[in-house]
């Protein structure tokens, strides 16, 4: 077995909605529920051991801009409730405004329990994402443990901005400029042995690093 299948874990597939291609014998009006009742055939059957289904809320984009009828994600919604599985809607394509709406759940007065964003999310000047989620899974997640003390992501940057609070040389090598001796007590790493420098042009700024 390759080491990439040991990552990944058993998946149950459903059928995505198409308003394009169909089923035979189907009317368009009746493919909402036709597409919902093949999803509570799975949930009913399996639904103690699903942690939560994902999808993309309205068109399928990685299958060739797939539509959804109306009414179906209302419909995964209440399913979904009904078994106790949570919702994941990965808005990274169709979130905001690219449906007309701010994010493409609201159409249908959808909330999920989770919500994927990213890229237009900064609009494409920075690589980033964001998973939001309600007040109930994030305490659970959260724990009385983790509540208690502080976590490393919340204390590492806190820690480098008193460091840099208190190096004066901060600020000046990320402006280009060049460090005096370091003062009595100032709360500093060692310094190592200087090496030639490079500059670089950051957006327009100048900042020098080490070589």
């Amino acid at each position: 077995m390759p080491c990439s299948a040991r990552l990944l874990f058993e998946t149950l597939r459903v059928h995505a909605p198409d308003t394009y291609r169909t089923p035979p014998g189907v009317a368009p009006d009746r493919l909402a529920d036709y597409y919902l009742a093949q999803l509570e055939r799975v949930l009913a059957e399996h639904h103690q051991r699903i942690a939560a289904m994902v999808i993309e809320p309205l068109v399928q984009c990685a299958a060739g801009m797939v539509m959804h009828p109306r009414g179906y994600l209302r419909g995964v919604r209440e399913l979904t409730r009904k078994y106790n599985v949570l919702l994941i809607a990965d808005e990274v394509a169709v979130g905001f405004g690219r449906t007309g709406k701010m994010f493409a759940c609201e159409h249908e007065d959808v909330s999920p329990d989770f919500l994927c964003l990213a890229k237009g999310l900064t609009g494409g000047y920075l690589p980033m994402a964001a998973t939001l989620t309600t007040d109930e899974i994030w305490h659970a997640f959260l724990g009385r443990l983790l509540r208690e003390q502080d976590l490393l992501p919340r204390a590492t940057p806190m820690a480098a901005t008193r460091w840099r609070g208190r190096s004066p040389g901060f600020a000046r090598r990320v402006r280009g400029g060049t460090d005096p001796p370091a003062a009595a007590g100032e709360d500093c790493a060692p310094r190592r042995t200087p090496r030639p420098h490079r500059t670089v042009a950051v957006r327009g700024r100048r900042a020098t690093v080490a070589g």
